[in-house]
């Protein structure tokens, strides 16, 4: 995801922080917008607090190069071909402890009859289905973007 270009009026040099500073500033203003439906302290200061944490987000994106950006520029091949079989291998491990942990609930939720482990059981196969989509809609991102 590229932020910036030459052509951009704006000179974004961390990405990162410019992303967290758009997402804190939604949340401030979700936290104001319920403010203004009902008063409570809570909103107010959680809205200043992340007003505080999106102004600082901004001036680092626009100050100085972030840490994920300096890397990006230094890799070589060999390292992206490292990064993208140790992440795919990680994803292979998370989706066996997922679906283990699944399995082992629904047997324990046969045994022993408590909805407890039913709960459980279907929280991780939602898990499961929604980490299958995210899976999916980012292979056909990238296959379409490369």
């Amino acid at each position: 995801m590229k932020i910036h270009n030459k052509k951009s009026f704006i000179n974004v040099k961390s990405e990162k922080n410019f992303v967290y500073g758009i997402i804190t500033t939604i949340l401030a203003i979700v936290c104001l917008a319920v403010l203004l439906i009902k008063f409570e302290w809570r909103f107010l200061i959680a809205g200043i607090f992340l007003l505080a944490i999106a102004a600082v987000n901004y001036s680092i994106a626009f100050s100085k190069k972030g840490t994920l950006e300096d890397i990006a520029e230094s890799t070589d091949e060999r390292d992206v071909y490292v990064i993208m079989k140790s992440s795919r291998l990680a994803l292979k491990l998370l989706n066996y402890v997922l679906c283990a942990g699944c399995f082992v609930c629904l047997v324990l939720y046969g045994a022993f009859k408590m909805q407890t482990f039913l709960i459980i059981a279907l929280t991780l196969c939602a898990v499961l289905c929604l980490l299958f989509i995210i899976m999916l809609s980012a292979n056909i991102y990238c296959e379409k973007h490369s």
